[in-house]
């Protein structure tokens, strides 16, 4: 499985893609409320579930191979949660865990769409 290749086979335009859908536990919230505690930011609101991240990855059904898309997962799965420390203002130190598929699987859950319907401004011209 070459990820790059599969990464090039992703097509906006066409909707020639799947997506991953990052949902926080709340073990993470549990985390981050101490987290912004500590940073003394604990009366602001630092989480807002329709802000979860949804990721594009290549059409599911490109993955052919017995296992690949639950590899491919797998592999991103440590990147998806240095990105969503990021994403609230946490280095890897602050969390104070290793990154990995484990680590993730403990904070985050996912869910796949093997399709969305998304609606671009050109698409309602003709309309």
């Amino acid at each position: 499985m070459n990820i790059e290749q599969l990464c090039n086979t992703i097509d906006l335009a066409k909707r020639d893609f799947s997506l991953v859908l990052v949902s926080t536990k709340g073990t993470l919230l549990e985390w981050l409320g101490a987290f912004w505690k500590r940073k003394g930011l604990e009366q602001y609101r630092n989480f807002i579930p329709e802000e979860n991240t949804v990721l594009v990855i290549p059409n599911m059904d490109r993955f052919s191979e017995i296992g690949s898309l639950e590899q491919f997962l797998n592999e991103m799965k440590p990147k998806l949660l240095f990105a969503e420390l990021g994403r609230f203002h946490a280095s890897p130190e602050d969390f104070g865990r290793p990154l990995t598929k484990e680590t993730f699987d403990e904070f985050f859950d996912i869910a796949l769409r093997d399709s969305a319907s998304i609606r671009f401004v050109s698409d309602l011209k003709n309309l």
